[in-house]
């Protein structure tokens, strides 16, 4: 059985075509950190969160252009373009993400009254970690 880094060293390009509708523009292609990470060119066509790695991907308007843009990608990527690719996301880890979210909640937790009502008794507890 296959996982993801050795299906996607298999590849030589990866894809993210998707039709223009309300799902594709809420969207966040975290597949797209995957792809990055492991060194391939990618071709998407314009969803939210891509912008960001514009410099790392072809982003195509149309169906025609699509086509085109791996056609272009094949012939002139290079090992340069690729190690680029992966420095990128290098620190684009789900650590790091969680982090980034749970640290504001802490900070406010610390900050708060440490002392809170439970079932009518008065219930004493530290609120810090």
């Amino acid at each position: 059985q296959a996982t993801a880094p050795s299906f996607l060293a298999s590849l030589d390009i990866c894809l993210m075509p998707h039709v223009e509708c309300a799902y594709s523009k809420s969207m966040h292609p975290l597949k797209l950190l995957q792809y990055l990470a492991s060194s391939r060119p990618v071709v998407t066509t314009a969803v939210t969160g891509v912008e960001r790695w514009i410099e790392h991907l072809r982003i195509a308007a149309d169906g025609p252009g699509f086509v085109r843009a791996i056609e272009e990608t094949l012939v002139n990527d290079t090992p340069n373009a690729a190690r680029r690719r992966v420095e990128a996301v290098v620190r684009e880890t789900w650590e790091l993400r969680v982090r980034s979210m749970l640290e504001p909640i802490f900070a406010g937790w610390a900050e708060r009254t440490p002392s809170r009502v439970v079932a009518g008794n008065e219930y004493y507890q530290s609120m810090r970690l």
